[in-house]
């Protein structure tokens, strides 16, 4: 598609001169299939929180399970959850998360936004140890601010800081997990992964809303979202 970005409603952000009449990329199915694997990981860390409050009653024998059964059944719900985590959850949504920040970003200059790098190195921040702490909530502070014309808030200050701290609590529940011994130390670990699945739920939840939010003000910027009642920004 092709826009005309002195057509759109202007914003704070000077415009590009030089991008009067170039291709625009709608990034709504990137941003569909993001949300969609996002809700998988909320579905995912949902059914965690199941799992282990169900490993901690029988651990204590409050379901009148026998030891065999009790085993049975905790492995195997052990790797259901870690299975649509691990495998479907989080990788789909940071692929699906990267796609949807590089066309978002690409889509800037169409707008006639002057972006402060290129597309592919504010997607690239996302992997680059050590500056991925805190580039990524840079590029889509800029994003927000942009598209929106609102400084960004505590929406995806929120979100920044319960994924991290959901990595945190996660990696002191795993080393916890491998110092396991019997039964009993099983109870530390089990304990410790409800804030991370807590944590990662709402980290999924605000990274929704954020993503919802911004494509559908880059559609509205782009003329295709006159029709829609407008999404409430956040922050």
């Amino acid at each position: 598609m092709l826009v005309n970005p002195p057509a759109a409603e202007p914003w704070s952000e000077a415009r590009t001169p030089s991008a009067q009449l170039v291709a625009y990329v709608s990034p709504r199915l990137p941003a569909d299939l993001a949300t969609m694997f996002l809700f998988v990981m909320v579905a995912a860390s949902a059914f965690d929180i199941v799992n282990s409050a169900l490993d901690l009653a029988l651990i204590r024998g409050h379901l009148g399970l026998a030891a065999g059964t009790h085993l049975l059944w905790s492995e195997n719900r052990n790797l259901l959850a870690a299975a649509v985590w691990l495998l479907i959850g989080f990788p789909g949504s940071v692929i699906a998360f990267s796609v949807w920040l590089y066309f978002v970003y690409r889509n800037l200059q169409p707008l006639g936004l002057r972006p402060a790098m290129s597309p592919g190195m504010a997607t690239a921040w996302l992997y680059v140890p050590v500056a991925n702490f805190w580039k990524p909530l840079a590029v889509v502070g800029e994003l927000w601010t942009k598209l929106t014309g609102l400084p960004s808030g505590w929406l995806l200050r929120g979100w920044w800081f319960s994924f991290w701290a959901g990595c945190i609590a996660g990696i002191i529940q795993m080393q916890a997990s491998l110092r396991e011994t019997d039964q009993a130390s099983r109870v530390g670990p089990l304990l410790l992964s409800f804030p991370s699945d807590v944590l990662f739920i709402v980290t999924a939840a605000l990274l929704v809303r954020i993503v919802l939010t911004l494509t559908a003000a880059e559609e509205r910027l782009a003329g295709l979202g006159a029709e829609k009642e407008k999404t409430p920004p956040w922050g």
